[in-house]
């Protein structure tokens, strides 16, 4: 797995399900400068194509960076992805 530039890799140790064995979910953890113009635009999601909602993002109370967290349902080898934020 390779990180993206300023983010953190991190995961939840999860019980699987009917064996006593756990697993960990990856969870990314990104911090990104606040693009221009992005609080007018009104973005309430932030989501990886048609997927289930499994991200979430906050500004900082300057509105300098967005902070943002995503649960992959499942990861490839080497695989890019893009998250989208959305008004919906």
């Amino acid at each position: 797995m390779h990180n993206f530039p300023r983010s953190q890799a991190a995961g939840l140790v999860k019980k699987l399900k009917n064996k006593p064995a756990c697993g960990v979910k990856a969870l990314h953890c990104f911090r990104v400068d606040t693009p221009q113009g992005f609080h007018r635009r009104g973005f309430v999601r932030v989501r990886r194509g048609n997927e289930e909602n499994r991200s979430a993002f906050r500004a900082d109370p300057r509105g300098r960076f967005l902070y943002v967290l995503h649960f992959p349902r499942k990861e490839g080898i080497d695989e890019d992805y893009v998250l989208h934020f959305t008004n919906e």
